[in-house]
């Protein structure tokens, strides 16, 4: 079973071969499979005949790699973090007059919100802009746009750190939208972690569930770009099920935070 999935994948990546904007070589191959299977099913086809018309028509192609960017969130999704970010980062961030952080792969808007969130409530959002960056020019836009449901909100209300609380969680939306006081301190761009280049040096970088989803050559990518982000004593927080390989560490010289959240150092 194991050798006809691989041979299905090298079907799938000589098909993504044909667009070279669309390579597939630095996902890994878990997460590719995964998604062919939700593909074929989509589209009523076998794997083998959803490669097929990968290769044939451009639009299946287009359908498929669109479909690699998981754009799943919530407010404040790992509320835990927020708690370790506070004892840990807060003093430190203090003493910039200027702070930057990047919400990489920010999806729907949630995080880089919950992110402005944090820092009002700790009194440094004047101070700061966040930059929020996904590799999807549609997911921007709607991520632009922050009109949220009263569900998904009220779900956040539900989720924000006691630091926080609910009551003061719903006064910073009106109307399911965030109030401008939080959205001008937040900037969209279309950019990919793979592929482009850093724009800013961060002190904060918030890369929740994206290394997961590719191979360790695509994962060496984006530490190299986040070291390139990044300044002395800059934190790195990832998603609750990924870590950093320790020869990672040792290469790009990050420092794990002794606390059980995802929450690393660049030394």
């Amino acid at each position: 079973m194991k050798e006809k999935n691989s041979e299905i994948l090298k079907g799938l990546f000589e098909a993504a071969k044909l667009k070279p904007e669309f390579s597939l070589s630095l996902y890994s191959e878990p997460f590719l499979s995964q998604r062919l299977d939700h593909y074929a099913k989509k589209w009523n086809l076998t794997p083998a005949e959803a490669i097929y018309k990968i290769t044939v028509e451009a639009q299946y192609l287009e359908d498929f790699h669109s479909g690699l960017s998981i754009n799943v969130s919530n407010f404040f999704r790992d509320k835990k973090l927020y708690t370790h970010l506070g004892h840990y980062i807060l003093d430190w961030l203090k003493t910039f007059q200027k702070i930057n952080v990047w919400s990489v792969g920010c999806s729907m808007g949630e995080e880089p919100i919950s992110l402005a969130i944090w820092l009002e409530a700790n009194g440094l959002l004047e101070r700061s802009t966040i930059y929020a960056t996904d590799s999807s020019t549609e997911i921007i836009k709607k991520a632009k746009e922050a009109n949220y449901s009263s569900e998904t909100i009220a779900h956040g209300a539900k989720n924000c750190p006691m630091s926080i609380g609910p009551e003061s969680f719903l006064a910073f939306f009106r109307d399911n939208k965030p109030i401008n006081n939080l959205s001008k301190h937040i900037s969209y761009f279309k950019h990919s972690a793979i592929y482009d280049k850093s724009y800013a040096q961060m002190q904060l970088i918030y890369c929740a569930n994206m290394m997961i989803y590719y191979n360790k050559e695509g994962q060496h990518k984006i530490l190299s770009l986040l070291k390139e982000s990044s300044m002395k004593g800059t934190y790195l927080a990832l998603g609750s099920s990924e870590l950093i390989e320790s020869q990672s560490l040792t290469y790009f010289n990050i420092k794990k935070i002794d606390c059980p959240s995802r929450l690393y150092r660049f030394a």
